[in-house]
């Protein structure tokens, strides 16, 4: 019974674990990959490209005087834009 116990708190436990590494990796808010998931992917797929010898490219977004919204109309309205829909 102890056997089963244990298996069964390390499984609930590795499924909390791989939670959180989803909540840290992806924003909040959009639900888009962040910073973070860069920072750990990033290398992966670059030697990937190299092995492989295939083009690489990066897409990075950035959102232009997006604080002039918010201090406009205030910050839940710049969230229901920045929402998927």
């Amino acid at each position: 019974m102890t056997t089963v116990t244990f298996l069964v708190s390390s499984l609930l436990l590795k499924r909390q674990r791989d939670q959180y590494e989803l909540l840290a990796m992806r924003d909040q808010l959009t639900g888009l990959h962040n910073k973070h998931y860069l920072q750990e992917i990033a290398s992966q797929k670059l030697s990937e490209a190299i092995r492989h010898q295939r083009p690489l490219r990066l897409l990075v977004l950035d959102i232009d005087l997006f604080k002039n919204i918010n201090d406009a109309y205030g910050h839940p309205f710049g969230d229901e834009g920045l929402q998927p829909y």
